[in-house]
């Protein structure tokens, strides 16, 4: 198995790069990755149609867009699938722009915020703050043009994010009271981002289709896909449902996912969720499963994936190691595996204990699969 060592990478293996890029900042999904390392890759498959199953906030989709590839993601958690369909809808430009000259020139009121029960959301703003976000949204449901509704959603949840006290720290949200913008401040920066940025939006460029599924049972037949370019959750990293817990309430009422694994490893039960290294593997093989079944021979994959620490088996997982393992258990050649950057991992916050990878493992479906 080649394992080589490409820190120029590390960057791209991260979301930082995006955060400054049009279309690709309307949403800040600090678990992604780059778009110049999803340009990269497809500059190296030269694929026809690519799938990403854990879409996240629709990097991969976007940037094949932005190329005129036809791209899917597939996604189960609110927010993402939010974040990713916006980002590639085709728009009526002019449209969407005199809708974004409307909502900044909306004064809103103040509704009652007596139906928000989570206690974090009502810790996480002012009840002024928190009375006009449900104000703004219920202005904005009141949208018929599905695109138009969901790209003010997504705008109202960038705002509320700059207007609240909460803080994403990892795995975890803090409250920290410090200044903000009023709602409306917020919702007008935003807005003029949107504006500014559908004159380069990708509309109409390639098809970009956004489901909602599960990515051990893909809704795609055999053979579909000439690439896959993904980064699965990774192992004892980030609870979803814990750091978006805002959003969800704020946005998504009601909407829970039960039954089934949420995420890849994770198992939502009444009391929480609780993840082990067996469930994640299994789910792992599953999801590695489906990606070979939808490929077509020769077709290619790369998954970017982390090692972590697991506390209660004292052990450094190799994540990448592992995922190229199972890969070729399944059925595909390993080509390499490409370490971006290696990371201290950590228990209880400071104790270091160890050096995990975070990998891009590139994997080819033979002609024979």
């Amino acid at each position: 198995m080649k394992i080589v060592k490409r820190p120029d990478l590390a960057p791209l293996v991260t979301f930082v790069k995006n955060k400054d890029l049009p279309v690709h900042r309307w949403f800040y999904y600090k678990e992604g990755f780059s778009r110049e390392l999803v340009e990269m890759l497809l500059n190296q498959f030269k694929p026809g149609r690519v799938l990403d199953p854990f879409v996240g906030s629709g990097t991969t989709v976007l940037t094949a867009k932005e190329m005129g590839i036809e791209g899917y993601g597939v996604d189960v958690l609110p927010v993402a699938l939010l974040a990713s369909r916006v980002k590639t809808y085709d728009y009526d430009v002019e449209e969407a722009k005199r809708v974004l000259e409307w909502a900044m020139e909306l004064r809103p009121g103040v509704y009652s915020i007596e139906g928000v029960r989570d206690p974090l959301i009502r810790r996480a703003f002012s009840p002024k703050a928190l009375g006009k976000i449900l104000w703004y949204r219920d202005v904005f449901e009141g949208q018929e043009d599905r695109k138009i509704r969901d790209m003010l959603m997504l705008l109202l949840m960038n705002a509320a994010n700059m207007a609240s006290f909460a803080v994403k720290d990892g795995a975890v949200v803090k409250v920290v009271k410090r200044r903000v913008p009023p709602v409306e401040v917020a919702v007008r920066r935003w807005a003029r981002i949107f504006y500014k940025d559908l004159d380069v939006h990708p509309s109409g460029k390639a098809k970009s289709v956004i489901v909602e599924g599960d990515a051990r049972a893909l809704p795609f037949e055999d053979n579909y896909f000439d690439a896959v370019i993904t980064s699965p959750p990774y192992m004892n990293k980030i609870e979803y449902a814990q750091v978006y817990r805002i959003e969800e309430g704020l946005f998504f009422p009601g909407r829970r996912v039960r039954g089934v694994r949420s995420f890849v490893g994770m198992e939502l039960t009444d009391r929480g969720i609780f993840q082990t290294l067996d469930m994640y593997r299994e789910d792992l093989r599953r999801a590695i499963e489906e990606m070979y079944r939808v490929l077509r021979p020769e077709g290619r994959v790369a998954i970017v994936i982390a090692g972590s620490y697991i506390r209660e088996l004292d052990l450094l997982y190799e994540a990448d190691v592992d995922v190229a393992k199972m890969a070729e258990d399944v059925g595909f050649e390993v080509r390499k595996i490409i370490v971006a950057r290696e990371l201290w991992a950590t228990k209880r916050r400071t104790i270091k204990v160890g050096r995990v990878r975070e990998s891009i493992v590139l994997l080819r479906k033979p002609v024979s699969g």
